[in-house]
């Protein structure tokens, strides 16, 4: 089977067109999307589909708690963030499409 690691954490990012001539792409940096990163990483250790940083969460709204929630030792940070690890991306709480009822 093909195994794929998420890891989602919340706040700014710079985003722009790097490269020259042909060799050009959007991307996105800073700290925001290193934590992403180093939270995709951490998927293979806690043997999860989805790491999800706290701050995802709280600015989403979404109720995480049935998930195990850790903290998480993030390299080039200081001090631990708060995360959860989803084992199974099915188990994620299902929400309302606009338009649904």
């Amino acid at each position: 089977p093909i195994r794929i690691g998420v890891g989602l954490h919340h706040g700014p990012a710079i985003v722009g067109e790097m490269g020259y001539g042909d060799a050009t792409a959007i991307t996105a940096i800073g700290d925001t999307v290193n934590t992403a990163s180093r939270l995709e990483s951490m998927t293979k250790d806690f043997k999860a589909q989805i790491v999800v940083s706290e701050t995802v969460a709280e600015a989403g709204h979404i109720n995480l708690s049935a998930f195990d929630r850790r903290d998480a030792d993030i390299r080039g940070r200081t001090g631990v963030i708060p995360v959860y690890a989803i084992t199974d991306a099915l188990d994620l709480p299902q929400g309302e499409s606009k338009g649904q009822s």
